[in-house]
C-alpha cells in the first residue's frame, strides 16, 4: 500500500522510501513478537485447534472478564483494513490502467481527484466474492491467494528488470544483495503458493471453491489486460519489450546517457 500511494506523497521518491522501510520494520517486528506472545500464552496445541479464533481465546486467557476490551482494537483493525484495502485496490487499478495494464475506463479520476471507477470495481468484486463463497471468512483464502501471487510476480518482475534494464531510471536505489534476496523471496513465495493451492484446508478457513475463486480473479485480470492490448490499443502482444521508454536519454545525441554511478543497484 505504501508503494500504491507513492504518486500522492509530497516528495514521491523520499517519502516512498521512508514509508516502505518503516512499514517493513513495523510489520517484521509485529510478526516476530505477536506469534511468540500468543504461543507463550496459549500453547501450540490450542492455536492449532483454533486457527481462526485463537485471538479471542488469547484475550480471554490474558484479560479474563475484561476480554471484551481486546475486541475493540480488533474491530477497529478490521474497519481500517477494509478502508485501506479498498483504497489500495482502487489506486492500484487506476495506476495499472494508466500504464496500459487493464481497460482504459479504470484510469479515470472523478471531480474529487479520486479513482472512483476503480474503487467501485474493487467493491463490486468483493461483493461478488462474498455472494459466491457465502462465508466472509472464506474470502481470506481467495484474497490471500491473489495478493500473494501478485506480490510474488512483482518480485520476479523486479529481478527481470534489473537483468534486462540495468540502466533504467531508478530514483530509489538499493545495493546488489537485494537482487539475491528478491530471488530467494520469489522461490519461498512460489513454494508457499503451491502448497496453499494443493492443500487449501491447511489454513482452516477455505477449500477448493475458494482456491478456484482466487485463481479465477487473477484470470479476469489477464483477460482485461489482453482486451486493453488487442482491442483498445490495437497493439500486438509482446512478451518482451526491446525499446524501453524509461531509459535515460541524452537530449543532444538521443543515445543512452552514461550512468554516473558505476555501482550496480536494483
Amino acid at each position: 500500500m505504501c508503494a500504491s500511494f507513492a504518486a500522492e506523497y509530497k516528495d514521491p521518491v523520499k517519502d516512498t522510501s521512508r514509508a516502505l522501510r518503516r512499514s517493513a520494520l513495523m510489520i517484521m517486528g509485529l510478526y516476530i513478537l505477536v506469534p511468540y506472545v500468543v504461543v507463550g500464552a496459549l500453547g501450540e496445541q490450542t492455536i492449532g485447534a483454533n486457527p481462526v479464533n485463537y485471538i479471542g481465546i488469547a484475550f480471554e486467557h490474558i484479560l479474563g472478564s475484561y476480554a471484551w476490551l481486546g475486541q475493540v482494537p480488533v474491530m477497529a483493525a478490521f474497519v481500517i483494513a477494509m478502508m485501506t484495502a479498498t483504497a489500495d485496490g482502487g489506486r492500484s487499478l487506476y495506476g495499472i490502467a494508466q500504464s496500459g495494464g487493464t481497460i482504459r475506463q479504470l484510469g479515470e479520476l472523478n471531480r474529487y481527484g479520486v479513482p472512483g471507477r476503480a474503487l467501485t470495481t474493487d467493491m463490486l468484486i468483493n461483493v461478488i466474492i462474498l455472494i459466491v463463497l457465502g462465508e466472509p471468512i472464506a474470502i481470506l483464502l481467495a484474497s490471500n491467494l491473489g495478493y500473494l501471487t501478485a506480490v510474488t510476480l512483482a518480485v520476479g518482475a523486479f529481478v527481470l528488470l534489473r537483468r534486462d534494464r540495468p540502466d533504467i531510471i531508478r530514483p530509489i536505489r538499493l545495493a546488489k544483495p537485494w537482487v539475491v534476496i528478491a530471488c530467494a523471496l520469489f522461490a519461498i513465495n512460489t513454494f508457499a503458493i503451491a502448497v496453499g493451492i494443493l492443500n487449501p484446508g491447511l489454513t482452516g478457513y477455505g477449500g477448493l471453491s475458494e482456491t478456484v475463486t482466487g485463481i479465477g480473479i487473477l484470470m479476469i485480470a489477464c483477460v482485461l489486460w489482453y482486451y486493453r492490448q488487442r482491442i483498445q490499443d490495437k497493439s500486438t502482444i509482446e512478451w518482451r519489450v526491446h525499446d524501453d521508454p524509461l531509459l535515460p536519454l541524452d537530449t543532444a545525441t538521443s543515445e543512452p546517457a552514461p550512468v554516473s554511478d558505476s555501482r550496480s543497484h536494483p
